[in-house]
């Protein structure tokens, strides 16, 4: 929002390397070769203080992204990533080629942890949404694959959707739900 001045907050980031173990890693994609590293990226938010048209506000709501792959002389490479909060949690496995994201959000806790700093309309879905999704990118188009969505108030699935951000708004998206 225009009227929120942050006066303090952080992300604290760590990373840890170390020699990947020669037979391989835990994910049955491929073997690791000797010369590969092993990797883990952590952040976490701390809480953040500021002020909203005169009042003070704090949005205690931690955030925590733990991200785990493999980097050698030519390539990085991420196995899997987890962004975990009050408002649920949210997993991307590595998959051929892609990643099959997993994961339960609570759009009405989101909403309430964001709603102290940015004006946004209250979700009208209630319950957790559960969310099932094979995503593989292709030059500028996105596929995602096997597409579950599911709450209460809500339930879509397709086999397949293709995203094309750069095409027209009526020829972005492609599929059937």
């Amino acid at each position: 929002s225009d009227d929120v001045v942050i006066d303090t907050g952080g992300i604290v980031v760590s990373c840890r390397m170390q020699r990947a173990a020669p037979t391989g890693s835990t994910t049955p994609q491929k073997r690791a070769p000797e010369t590969d590293l092993q990797w883990r990226l952590l952040a976490e938010t701390s809480p953040i203080q500021a002020v909203r048209a005169g009042q003070r506000i704090t949005v205690n709501s931690p955030i925590r992204l733990v991200a785990v792959g493999l980097a050698g002389p030519d390539h990085v490479e991420m196995r899997r990533a987890t962004i975990d909060g009050n408002f649920g949690s949210v997993s991307a496995d590595a998959i051929n080629g892609g990643f099959a994201v997993r994961g339960s959000v609570s759009p009405l806790r989101l909403w309430q942890e964001l709603r102290p700093l940015i004006d946004l309309p209250q979700p009208q879905l209630a319950s957790d949404v559960n969310l099932e999704v094979d995503v593989q990118s292709d030059g500028d188009v996105l596929k995602l694959q096997n597409v579950l969505l599911e709450s209460t108030e809500v339930s879509v699935s397709s086999r397949q959707i293709t995203i094309a951000p750069t095409r027209n708004v009526l020829q972005m998206v492609n599929g059937s739900l």
